[in-house]
């Protein structure tokens, strides 16, 4: 294997220029950067009045832009925790007029002639008046097959869900505030209500409590599982002879397969009830609220924006005021040998320190009101987003030297002997 001496030698001298390069300008910068920095400070405690009111601006466009994007960040968290408690491949069809309903075998159908589709559940609800020894409320009764509470992550407290077996049984399921109220502290399973419906009085089994239900902001709970009742669907259609309202919830296969699953079950149930079915989907409810919470997003962020701006622009100020009245000091600068890039860099340090002051009072004071007015907006959700402390870093590093380069240029360029004589 045969050496190119000559390029060998070649890169060797070319890596010891590069090195002596490296100290030179190393070296340059460990004498110069103390000089620049004690420059940039003496100067900013001249103008420390203009400097906190530049300041200011900065703090402000800071606040907004955390605070903005905090309330925003949590408000989807909190959208997609609540998504889940409801269930995210579940939707729900039910008649829009209430005289109506959806007829069993069409219901049936649906497992059969949907792929998608991985279970459905009827159900049905209708006022009563439920009563145990002297005490009597008013209450939402639904009427549901057994995988209801299931599909809806109803979770059961005390006893037992509804089986296969209860179809034809008169057995009840109490909802957590009605059994609250009948049996206060005590246990209600086994005991017996009844449930008026028609003007007769029917008694029902208690086989179990239904857990309380989470308070949902984002996501309406699609009735109030708290204060109704739940018997079975058989009971309630065949037997009281209630159809009106009749509903089906609808499990895809997975959450993927929920917009087939949906497209599926509406094009079952369109030859017969086309323009006649409410769809609930709580995926929509979280896209609308996904709007609202992005136009305040945007909102805020163009007021952040709009105030670092007019930081920007203090800084220009300061700046350009700083170049006149120190026409006599620049000419001295470069009287004793000060090259035209050492003023540049002096004064755009002096636009960047401003900046960064701002920022770093900004993230201090905005950090922690924006997690408290997030926590005060969406309970329980309080985290600081990062990416918006990073985010108004930057940008505000960016608008002090972007703003700052022009005085600091005017600065650099400005003729020794004409500044010397001002």
């Amino acid at each position: 294997m045969k050496f190119d001496h000559e390029k060998i030698h070649q890169l060797k001298a070319k890596a010891v220029e590069v090195y002596l390069w490296s100290q030179i300008v190393f070296g340059r910068f460990k004498v110069v950067f103390p000089r620049i920095a004690r420059l940039v400070l003496m100067n900013l405690n001249v103008f420390r009045n203009r400097v906190l009111l530049t300041i200011i601006g900065i703090l402000f466009g800071t606040v907004a832009v955390i605070s903005t994007f905090t309330v925003n960040n949590n408000l989807s968290r909190m959208a997609d925790e609540e998504l889940k408690k409801v269930g995210n491949d579940v939707i729900s069809l039910t008649p829009k007029a209430p005289a109506t309903e959806i007829d069993l075998p069409s219901i049936r159908a649906l497992n059969r002639f949907c792929p998608a589709v991985s279970e459905v559940a009827a159900f049905l609800s209708f006022e009563s008046n439920i009563s145990s020894m002297d005490k009597y409320t008013n209450v939402t009764s639904f009427g549901v097959d057994f995988a209801y509470l299931r599909l809806k992550k109803l979770g059961i407290r005390m006893g037992r869900d509804f089986s296969r077996y209860d179809a034809n049984s008169r057995v009840v399921i109490l909802g957590a505030t009605v059994a609250e109220e009948h049996f206060k502290k005590s246990n209600p399973i086994g005991k017996v209500m009844k449930l008026k419906v028609g003007g007769l009085f029917i008694p029902f089994r208690v086989v179990g409590v239904v857990s309380p239900q989470p308070e949902l902001k984002m996501i309406s709970a699609h009735g109030t599982p708290d204060s109704s009742v739940y018997i079975p669907f058989s009971i309630a259609y065949q037997r009281l002879g209630i159809h009106k309202g009749t509903g089906v919830m609808i499990r895809a296969r997975s959450s993927d397969d929920l917009a087939s699953a949906r497209r599926q079950a509406l094009a079952e149930l369109k030859s017969k009830y086309a323009g006649k079915l409410e769809l609930y989907d709580p995926h929509d409810e979280v896209a609308k609220a996904r709007s609202l919470t992005n136009g305040i997003l945007y909102s805020g962020l163009a007021i952040g924006i709009l105030s670092l701006f007019s930081g920007g622009v203090g800084i220009m100020n300061i700046m350009l005021i700083s170049v006149v009245q120190r026409r006599k000091e620049i000419g001295l600068y470069k009287a004793i040998g000060f090259q035209d890039q050492i003023i540049l860099i002096e004064f755009l340090a002096e636009a960047f320190t401003i900046s960064l002051l701002g920022v770093l009072v900004g993230t201090l004071i905005g950090a922690p009101v924006s997690s408290l007015m997030s926590r005060a907006i969406v309970k329980g959700y309080g985290e600081v987003s990062l990416f918006s402390i990073v985010l108004s870093w930057v940008f505000s590093l960016a608008v002090g030297l972007s703003f700052g380069y022009l005085p600091a240029k005017q600065a650099s360029e400005l003729d020794p002997v004409e500044a010397l004589k001002s």
